[in-house]
């Protein structure tokens, strides 16, 4: 998976309308061949900035969505930056879902030779209780 992240610092008075007009993007790259998603934040405190994030199954589909014209009028947006926006083009190799976030959550080391199977088992054997003293069932997987 290969994503983009654009962060857009916009000049006082500007951030409505780089939000319309990055907003009305996600409807159009969305339909784009190997999207996987798009997303835009705007820091919630402040608002000093917008980060408009595209997620893309391949670098092929990638290269084209950023010689098409739709990409052209993200380029233009960012003209109302007050500072020099960043642009990061990140490759991601999955490292997993909820299963990373209990073997964290239950300090079991993970090495080379861990697998689903003996990360969990150990996770249950060192939580036989919940915190309110009662017997919890053993976590049977993601369901498909």
């Amino acid at each position: 998976m290969l994503l983009s992240l654009i962060t857009i610092y916009p000049c006082p008075g500007d951030e409505s309308k780089i939000i319309d007009v990055l907003d009305s993007m996600q409807g159009l790259v969305t339909t784009k061949a190997d999207c996987q998603g798009c997303f835009l934040t705007v820091e919630a405190i402040t608002g000093r900035s917008i980060c408009y994030m595209e997620r893309w199954r391949t670098r092929e589909a990638l290269d084209r969505h950023l010689r098409s014209p739709l990409y052209r009028q993200i380029l233009e947006v960012i003209e109302l930056s007050r500072t020099t926006p960043t642009f990061e083009f990140l490759e991601v190799k999955e490292l997993g879902g909820l299963s990373l976030v209990e073997q964290a959550r239950f300090l079991v080391p993970i090495t080379e030779n861990s697998t689903r199977e003996n990360t969990i088992g150990h996770r249950d054997h060192l939580i036989g209780k919940s915190r309110l003293g009662k017997k919890t069932k053993p976590y049977q997987g993601e369901k498909k």
